[in-house]
């Protein structure tokens, strides 16, 4: 089902909502349109009985999940969530953990493809293999893999916060679980 709709805002939330959400006044429309599928998609949820959060932590969790299922681009980070929900980024961070662990059939397969995203971008043009990884439970997810494994490195921090050394039996073990080729 397709729904349109025109909202007016006035030049000072405009402002606001650029500022918050870190793009122009043009991607604004777009930034606007993710949250406004997962706000509509929380409200038919709560209509059609399928969902009454109890608790404020409820319906946060509620609305960061449906945010997660709208925006197929990017998973949210701490600190997109903390300035979302207007909360601290260890209270953003446990939201979103709460959110990923209570909720995993409905984010497992966007958490799946952010893996796969990481996977496919590695750079392989030193050793040991090199994974950029920004989020904490892509890596958390691709650690549980090699963990689980047992017969290989787990992923190990370099110099850089976001990239992880990987080497090739560990790398070979990451392509086969999410069926990426070698």
């Amino acid at each position: 089902m397709q729904i349109q709709f025109t909202l007016n805002i006035d030049q000072d939330r405009e402002d606001r909502l650029m500022k918050a959400f870190g793009c122009t006044k043009t991607a604004l429309q777009a930034e606007l349109n993710i949250y406004a599928k997962a706000a509509l998609s929380e409200y038919v949820e709560m209509f059609s009985g399928i969902t009454a959060p109890r608790t404020i932590g409820e319906l946060r969790e509620q609305r960061l999940l449906q945010i997660i299922l709208a925006d197929s681009r990017q998973l949210p980070s701490d600190r997109v969530v903390s300035q979302l929900f207007h909360l601290t980024r260890a209270q953003a961070r446990t939201l979103l953990r709460a959110v990923f662990e209570k909720r995993e059939f409905e984010t497992g397969e966007r958490l799946r493809q952010a893996c796969i995203d990481v996977l496919k971008n590695a750079d392989k043009s030193i050793k040991p293999f090199r994974l950029t990884i920004n989020d904490l439970r892509v890596y958390e997810a691709l650690d549980r893999v090699l963990y689980d494994d047992g017969r290989v490195p787990l992923l190990q921090r370099t110099d850089s916060a976001a990239k992880y050394g990987v080497d090739q039996n560990s790398l070979k073990v990451l392509l086969k679980h999410f069926g990426l080729p070698n």
